[in-house]
């Protein structure tokens, strides 16, 4: 078999695209040899909000050993986790739970970094809209926000959150990264800069 250098990342985007979103979490061990199966030496692995994350939480020393023997490296583990921009802190502090078992599980995948979506604000969708991994210009345009959110508050909350979570990640000697995907405080270059000068991190 030709391996695929290693620079070249089997994205988990390819495990969503063929088993739905979220896949299903016990399937993680075979969706790992089924990465390296192809050629990959380098993927990509995530836990998807809390069900998906606790289960691949579950499993981790199984999944790191897994890794190992198929010598496969695993540079960021994604933490798929919009709950941690929400508006409520109490939903916020359970995300913060899930996310530091997120970063267990990627020392534990000898990764160098955690990764998630930049904050999305607690936009409220129509009723038909299902939960997607990201969402389009058209159902944005749908999205409103709460009409009692108190935006400076809110975003005085989210930099707390966030500094927390760069803390977090490097008590577990990794980076935390975010994807400027549509929609997010971060999507464009403006967004990110602001929002990295507010957390200082």
């Amino acid at each position: 078999m030709d391996l695929i250098a290693y620079r070249i990342v089997c994205s988990y985007l390819y495990v969503i695209t063929k088993y739905g979103y979220p896949p299903p979490a016990e399937g993680m061990l075979d969706h790992v040899r089924e990465m390296h199966g192809l050629g990959f030496r380098t993927i990509e692995l995530e836990g998807i909000r809390q069900k998906h994350l606790l289960a691949i939480y579950e499993q981790r020393r199984e999944l790191a050993g897994e890794v190992r023997r198929l010598g496969l490296t695993v540079p960021f583990f994604c933490t798929v986790l919009p709950g941690l921009a929400s508006a409520d802190a109490g939903e916020r502090r359970a995300n913060l739970e899930l996310f530091e078992k997120g970063c267990v599980v990627a020392k534990l995948l000898g990764s160098r970094g955690v990764l998630d979506n930049g904050p999305l604000p607690p936009y409220r969708f129509p009723g038909d809209i299902p939960i997607t991994r990201h969402y389009d210009e058209d159902v944005l345009l749908a999205a409103s926000l709460p009409p009692d959110l108190d935006w400076h508050r809110y975003e005085q909350a989210l930099i707390v959150e966030f500094r927390k979570m760069c803390d977090i990640a490097a008590e577990h000697s990794l980076t935390y990264h975010i994807h400027p995907s549509l929609g997010v405080l971060a999507s464009t270059t403006d967004g990110f800069l602001r929002l990295h000068d507010a957390v200082g991190r």
